[in-house]
């Protein structure tokens, strides 16, 4: 690029813009620029005072045009001054490019839109130019060579790699301003944060208490509350190792937990999720890991509680803050750590974890025991749902999003969450139903001489009365098709296609003569008694 002082080009546009102001009145700019255009070529061609008239058209052109005249075809043509031209291009558009993210960003006003194709910034580049030459009538009268040098001068200058660190860690993006996590002090958008992002809604620290949002997760979680806003709170800082947890919010169906969790989830915009496990771990799992990578919250508003063993790993990864790996169609695999927390909502089907010690650090159980609300007397209900309309709880965010934040930062502080000793229990007990599981199968599965063994919802029908025995609740025994997984997470085989047994094994096996579906391999059942 051509040795200039960076402010006398800048001092030149605004010079432009000031002349364009001055001579418009009211008139087009391109307009007025054609106009005198056509004047000088006639002046000239008539006579005058070459430089002079060019001058006269310098005036109103901007800064970036020059203007030559050539004799032989008695024309004035113009010359792109491509120095001027560039400052020009990054007052229209302020576009970044790292070696970390090769395909570029380029400034809304407010956050950095990353680009998701390599061209795209390129073209971005390309079309402010056509945009900027079109707006003074030239693009079509330029030569096709010579727009080709002006793009590539502007990639050349524009697409450099540049050492910039985006998303710092104490840095968040609401709808009114930048949130400095480490002194919760709001400033204005600043190109200079390059922040990739923006929550649409905004933050307050004026209520101590949580406001509306916070007194509804009350009426639902009592105390428990705490835990489950520090956990909200933490989902906008963005390391997930800091505090390893998936939380979980167990309840009666209609007590109002999904208007909960909706209006939490609606404070991340196209920045949060709900995503279930069985998506991140089945068959179009590429997509949602990818989708994954963006999110700051997932939250889910009905639990999944049937996990293969890639969900379970993917968990254990997520609790965790380990690196994930994404294969999205089209792209190149890539790597990245997740800063996504998991809240779920659940009934009482709740999934089937192991009793270790992994698990035992990483779950969190909350019990939102609030009846549900069409119990509620006529003129109680009414009441309720006035007071806590879907959208004011949305008009209320703010002052929870500030109030859960400031928890969070506490949280952190200890690296965990605030737990009852009844939530804990509550958590021991969830998990030991898997050691209850473990059991039954040593106790009560046998070998058989034949291949075929029970059906898994023959043993199911045994593992029922066993689980009732331990002290369980029918509603709180598994499903058959958590138990039929359960059974696979353990190494049990199961069959694909209906079979029979040997009548050798009748006394342990379901009907040995009869073709049924789902038989184990080589095991069958004693009866429970």
């Amino acid at each position: 690029m051509a040795e200039k002082n960076l402010n006398e080009l800048a001092t030149d546009l605004q010079k432009d813009k000031d002349v364009e102001l001055k001579n418009s009145k009211g008139k087009p700019r391109e307009f007025i620029y054609w106009e005198k255009r056509k004047e000088v070529e006639q002046l000239i061609h008539e006579g005058e005072n070459t430089p002079e008239q060019l001058a006269e058209l310098k005036r109103v052109s901007p800064a970036w045009l020059n203007h030559v005249y050539v004799k032989k075809s008695k024309t004035v043509q113009h010359r792109i001054d491509f120095d001027k031209f560039l400052e020009q291009i990054k007052t229209r558009i302020d576009v970044v490019v790292t070696d970390k993210n090769p395909n570029g960003y380029h400034y809304t006003g407010k956050y950095w839109h990353a680009y998701s194709k390599s061209n795209q910034i390129a073209q971005a580049l390309k079309n402010e130019a056509i945009y900027e030459l079109n707006a003074w009538k030239i693009y079509d009268k330029t030569n096709t060579g010579d727009l080709s040098k002006l793009y590539n001068f502007l990639n050349a200058y524009m697409l450099t790699p540049q050492e910039i660190e985006f998303d710092k860690s104490e840095l968040v993006n609401f709808a009114s301003g930048t949130l400095d996590l480490k002194t919760l002090q709001t400033h204005p958008f600043k190109r200079e944060d390059y922040i990739t992002s923006a929550l649409p809604v905004n933050v307050s620290f004026d209520n101590a208490n949580g406001g509306l949002v916070a007194e509804y997760a009350r009426h639902l979680l009592g105390d428990e509350e705490k835990t489950l806003s520090e956990w909200f709170g933490y989902m906008f800082f963005k390391d997930a190792s800091d505090i390893n947890a998936i939380v979980f919010m167990q309840g009666v169906g209609g007590n109002g937990k999904s208007t909960l969790l909706k209006t939490l989830l609606s404070a991340f915009g196209d920045f949060g999720s709900s995503i279930s496990f069985t998506q991140i771990s089945g068959k179009d799992s590429d997509r949602f890991v990818n989708q994954l990578s963006t999110a700051y919250a997932n939250i889910l508003t009905e639990s999944d509680t049937q996990i293969n063993s890639t969900g379970m790993t993917l968990i254990k990864k997520i609790s965790s803050g380990d690196p994930i790996t994404a294969n999205p169609k089209q792209r190149d695999t890539y790597t990245y750590t997740p800063r996504a927390k998991f809240l779920i909502s659940a009934n009482y089907q709740l999934p089937v974890f192991e009793d270790s010690k992994e698990y035992q650090r990483r779950l969190v159980l909350l019990s939102a025991d609030a009846q549900p609300i069409e119990s509620m007397a006529e003129d109680v209900r009414q009441r309720f749902l006035d007071k806590f309309d879907k959208e004011k709880l949305k008009e209320a965010l703010p002052e929870y999003i500030g109030y859960a934040i400031k928890l969070a930062k506490q949280a952190i502080a200890k690296k965990q969450l605030t737990l009852l000793p009844a939530t804990r229990t509550r958590i021991s007990d969830w998990l030991k139903s898997e050691d209850y599981i473990s059991q039954f199968v040593n106790e009560y599965l046998v070998d058989i001489v034949g291949k075929n063994g029970a059906s898994v919802k023959y043993v199911y029908d045994q593992f029922q009365p066993f689980m009732t025995e331990q002290g369980f609740e029918p509603i709180d025994i598994i499903s058959f098709k958590q138990f039929r997984n359960a059974l696979l997470s353990k190494g049990l085989e199961i069959a694909t296609y209906p079979s029979k047994g040997v009548d050798e094994d009748k006394d342990v096996v379901d009907d040995p003569t009869a073709n049924k579906k789902s038989r184990l391999k080589r095991k069958g059942v004693n009866k429970h008694k």
